[in-house]
């Protein structure tokens, strides 16, 4: 979206009124913010214990930079 784009019917981002590189900041921010975020792989099946899958998110959201 950009500060021209005339689809919200309230502004609350407040993305029509902010400047340019006010938006451009922000944007870097939630960039670097979802960069330190490990990537995992997950497989699903019957053999896959629901406990396995939510240990290896957990550890894998613990050992994550963005999360410290």
């Amino acid at each position: 979206m950009s500060p021209g784009d005339n689809i919200y019917t309230s502004d609350w981002l407040d993305i029509r009124t902010s400047s340019t590189d006010d938006l451009a900041s922000n944007g870097a921010r939630v960039l670097d913010a979802l960069a330190d975020l490990p990537a995992v792989s997950l497989r699903f099946g019957t053999r896959t214990p629901h406990a396995a899958l939510t240990e290896t998110v957990r550890s894998a959201l613990a050992s994550s930079p963005a999360s410290r």
